[in-house]
């Protein structure tokens, strides 16, 4: 009977830790989805935000200086 309740809880276990892997390899898609990467400074955000996004100079060499 002891065994019974070990196979079970063993199993619940590997259960949730594939919905955990899953969870994790569903938000690293979603991450790579929905966000892009600067090709002059290599900061990833978001798509909505093509048109906002500016270069940190101390990332680029443009500093004023």
């Amino acid at each position: 009977m002891a065994n019974d309740f070990a196979t079970v809880y063993l199993t619940v276990l590997f259960l949730n830790f594939l919905y955990l892997v899953g969870l994790l390899f569903g938000g690293i898609w979603y991450t790579n989805r929905v966000t892009v990467q600067c090709p002059r400074c290599g900061i990833k955000y978001a798509k909505y935000r093509v048109g906002n996004h500016e270069c940190p100079p101390s990332l680029v060499g443009d500093a004023d200086s």
